[in-house]
């Protein structure tokens, strides 16, 4: 169902101490409160159907948490303390079969008017960004290989509606300032110029761009990525160690679950 990612940042591999100290501080299995801080619409990606073998186009999309809750961690002593982040990557669209539906159906289960939207086809993406939300999350320790060796790594595994907790103020948490700066990203509106996602290009990641220009809609429109690079995207890929860095071929190839790299959809709900 889910993409695992590196929990924080990709090659944390300096000392033994100090991947032990980060092992030790990665969110362990369990529910967290995160808020969502990117969603990016990737275009659509061939994928084997391996039930029956078959290739087809799947429309992509990441969703991107910080977790708001969990102790933040000294990646970098240059940064100081930063928050943990996680991602889920999987198929779009608001089937009512698919995990995207189910999971909006449950973060806006109280909300009448965005369930009539979602139910007429009518919602919006962008109401997810910045919501308040809880997550599932798996932890399991990487394969060793050069690149890294024993690293801990998070699989979201559900996304839900906040919990209440007797006792426990929610305010705070739906309205504290974000270590992570909010970003929304179409593809389609990226190739057709509209100028709110051209700028959201700008801040999406080196690995991230270079990845929406391998989407078949991106080929299509014959744009060059070299048109579009940055002097702020080369510094915020130098920058990037809040858990979101590229998983590389080898990575993906060492730490892929069993049946496949990011998702199987003879396995997963139907998108």
């Amino acid at each position: 169902m889910a993409s695992t990612l590196p929990a924080q940042g990709e090659g944390f591999r300096k000392t033994p101490q100090e991947l032990a100290a980060y092992n030790a501080a990665c969110p362990k299995t369990s529910t967290y409160y995160v808020r969502i801080f990117k969603f990016v619409h990737r275009g659509t990606k061939e994928e084997t159907f391996h039930a029956t073998n078959e290739k087809k186009m799947i429309d992509k999309f990441k969703i991107s948490f910080e977790f708001i809750t969990h102790p933040t961690f000294v990646f970098d002593e240059k940064k100081g303390p930063q928050p943990w982040t996680a991602h889920v990557e999987s198929k779009l669209s608001t089937d009512d079969r698919s995990n995207l539906y189910k999971w909006i159906k449950s973060i806006f289960q109280a909300d009448p008017v965005v369930m009539a939207d979602l139910i007429a086809g009518r919602f919006k993406i962008s109401n997810l960004l910045n919501r308040l939300v809880m997550i599932e999350v798996e932890q399991k320790i990487s394969k060793p290989d050069a690149r890294n060796p024993n690293q801990a790594n998070l699989t979201v595994k559900n996304i839900l509606a906040p919990m209440v907790v007797p006792g426990l103020d929610l305010t705070g948490y739906q309205t504290q300032k974000l270590y992570n700066e909010l970003v929304l990203f179409d593809v389609n509106d990226f190739i057709a110029g509209v100028p709110a996602d051209r700028e959201a290009f700008k801040k999406l990641y080196a690995w991230e761009q270079k990845d929406i220009f391998t989407t078949e809609e991106v080929i299509a429109s014959r744009l060059r990525l070299d048109d579009f690079k940055t002097d702020k995207a080369t510094t915020a890929q130098q920058n990037y160690n809040v858990g979101q860095q590229a998983p590389s071929q080898d990575y993906r190839a060492a730490n892929a679950p069993a049946d496949d790299d990011f998702s199987d959809p003879a396995t997963e709900d139907v998108f």
